[in-house]
């Protein structure tokens, strides 16, 4: 999936297929998915052969920002995996 932002703002997850960002005169918040969520994605990819996820990210001019996810959303992601 391709994302573009010019002159502007995006807010967005990394999960999911491979993804494209490209931020021109702009900003871009990008969130980062729980340990827990990883780890399922990343069994269920495993054993339906799929490859791992990548992202690629360009920026010019602009911001990029990756934010953790905070520790009561770690937790609550934890409980639900459980």
């Amino acid at each position: 999936m391709f994302h573009f932002c010019i002159c502007g703002a995006y807010e967005g997850q990394l999960v999911g297929n491979k993804k494209f960002f490209v931020t021109m005169f702009g900003a871009c918040e990008l969130k980062r998915p729980t340990v827990a969520r990883m780890v399922v994605e990343m069994r269920q990819r495993e054993q339906a052969g799929l490859p791992r996820r990548e992202h690629i990210i360009v920026t010019i001019c602009g911001v990029t920002e990756i934010q953790l996810p905070t520790l009561a959303e770690e937790y609550l992601d934890l409980q639900d995996t459980v």
